[in-house]
């Protein structure tokens, strides 16, 4: 019995790696100009028949127009990643910012997981920011402290950022009639771009920039540390060993009273890295207070890089019992790195932020969906034998409620979200000071629409950009992604329309903000933040 399953091993693991084999081949090889063809039209059939709202900017016939125009300018074979890359621009050009065209990775081989396991990637260890159609390293993870930040990058091995923006003007535009979500997406984009076109490898060359001078810099990949020798690690036992003893001296010389005070410090520790999501590798937490002048405490930032990450209900309780504690008169929300999450975030932050009297929810509960059956289907679009099995009852409950919470008004169908809001009405602590928010292109999604909700209001002063989203909402929520049959890459179709608790006339641009302050690439370059001092200066001449 054991020879048989031995051998059964054997043969699946041989299929995988002829499998993972075949599928990089796939993704070296041009496709032909017919293949590619009839992979736009796959993709233009998706979208007429998936896509919730599709005609929200451009009316259909405008839509089929430029899929057929793009069509017909495939003369060339292209490998499946090049393909993506053009599709992607013009499916970006219908102004729906969540529907997008994924590239593919290669996969590993077995000695390629086994050489590479645990290692890092050093490109991923890199923060980048772009202005003007320049990017610059902003923050460096590494373990490479000769890399200079705030030095200019021009290429990665040979592949120019400046011929990548070139030939990729808009990868992602955003909501609506928006490019500024473009503007700061260019740089995420070209290392992702780069990245796929070295595949693994140990080390990577970077062409940088700093005042006049040019020159290379090598970042190698941080592999993981080979085992030590056995009486290595018999002697590095010891040694722990021997450091464990001695805490467990130093503890006994503790009180009880003591030792508990240590306890209780630790597990605030804890809990504050989990409400607050810290980031190891950063250094630095999702959800950050700060004092900007540290001699008034009067002034805080709330700066929230993600409503994604951490428990972010216990997070904004805790945060805004500390502010209503320090005595904030003015509240600096900072949205400019923040590309959206979760509604339910959202909510629960504006619940302390909103002037009504009354629970508010910050999006309309009745999202506009394609069809009775879109958030029905997406429970069994993708049957796992084991998952179907095990969640069977739960899955026939979610997807039965889905479906009758799902009606027809006014010739469309909506999902009633349902959620009972009269947790959002916040009392206690609520923020009744003055607020500043902080914008950019950057702020999409779930960030673009609190900052519709408050900007509603009319209590909150806005400085910076545009958002990247649109000021009116976004088709946004659970994805349905569809494999293109010869290219093999996907288009990931939206399902819901959400929009905020009050929209406006204007069509398809974001929250502008009250002061214009743009970001130029010298600000970056010498770490001057022109919009969050002219509000230090704003708030400044309103004391005098």
């Amino acid at each position: 019995m054991n020879k048989y399953f031995g051998l059964l091993l054997l043969v699946c693991g041989t299929f995988s790696c002829v499998s993972k084999e075949k599928f990089n081949q796939h993704l070296d090889q041009p496709l032909s100009v017919e293949a590619l063809r009839k992979d736009v039209d796959f993709t233009t059939n998706k979208l007429l028949k998936k896509h919730v709202n599709l005609e929200w900017y451009y009316p259909e016939e405008v839509i089929k127009f430029r899929l057929d125009s793009f069509k017909s300018t495939i003369t060339q074979p292209m490998v499946p990643n090049d393909f993506a890359m053009h599709l992607m621009q013009v499916v970006s050009s219908f102004g729906h910012g969540h529907t997008y065209v994924s590239s593919l990775d290669y996969k590993l081989t077995k000695e390629a997981k086994k050489k590479y396991k645990g290692s890092k990637n050093p490109l991923k260890l890199l923060a980048f920011k772009n202005a003007e159609n320049r990017i610059f390293l902003d923050e460096n993870y590494t373990k490479d402290s000769t890399l200079l930040v705030h030095s200019e990058l021009l290429a990665i091995d040979g592949y120019s950022y400046q011929d990548f923006i070139q030939k990729n003007p808009n990868v992602r535009a955003g909501d609506g009639y928006t490019k500024v979500l473009n503007q700061n997406y260019n740089a995420s984009y070209f290392i992702n771009y780069v990245d796929r076109k070295l595949k693994v490898r140990d080390s990577v060359v970077l062409t940088l920039q700093q005042n006049d001078s040019v020159f290379h810099h090598v970042l190698y990949r941080e592999l993981k540390k080979d085992k030590k020798k056995k009486d290595t690690l018999i002697s590095k036992k010891d040694t722990i060993q021997s450091v464990k003893d001695r805490l467990k001296i130093e503890k006994s010389k503790l009180t009880k009273a003591e030792r508990l005070k240590v306890k209780d410090s630790l597990q605030l520790k804890r809990k504050i890295n989990k409400y607050y999501a810290f980031d190891r590798v950063k250094k630095r937490y999702n959800r950050a207070l700060y004092f900007p002048n540290p001699q008034d405490s009067t002034i805080v930032v709330l700066d929230i890089n993600s409503f994604t990450l951490g428990s972010h209900k216990k997070a904004y309780d805790h945060i805004f019992d500390s502010i209503q504690r320090l005595g904030t008169k003015n509240l600096i929300l900072d949205l400019r790195e923040n590309s959206g999450g979760y509604p339910e975030d959202i909510n629960h932050l504006f619940a302390y932020l909103t002037t009504k009297s009354e629970p508010q929810m910050v999006i309309d509960p009745l999202l506009k969906v394609k069809s009775k059956w879109t958030l029905f289907s997406r429970f069994y679009r993708k049957p796992n034998p084991f998952l179907h099995t095990i969640f069977l009852p739960l899955i026939v409950y979610k997807s039965t409620e889905s479906f009758f919470r799902t009606t027809k008004m006014d010739g469309a169908y909506y999902y009633n979200d349902g959620r009972k809001k009269n947790f959002l009405f916040k009392d206690k602590n609520r923020y009744e000071g003055n607020l500043y928010v902080l914008t950019s292109g950057k702020s999409y999604s779930a960030a673009s629409l609190i900052s519709s909700a408050l900007y509603a209001e009319g209590k909150a002063i806005f400085v910076g950009e545009e958002t990247g989203g649109d000021y009116n909402g976004t088709v946004a929520g659970y994805s349905e992604d569809y494999k293109l049959p010869h290219s093999k890459i996907k288009i990931l179709i939206p399902q819901m329309v959400f929009q905020p608790n009050q929209t406006r006339e204007l069509k398809g641009r974001g929250v502008f903000p009250h002061q214009e302050i743009p970001y130029h690439f010298s600000d970056f370059m010498q770490e001057h933040d022109p919009q969050l001092d002219w509000i230090l200066e704003d708030i400044k001449k309103k004391k005098q």
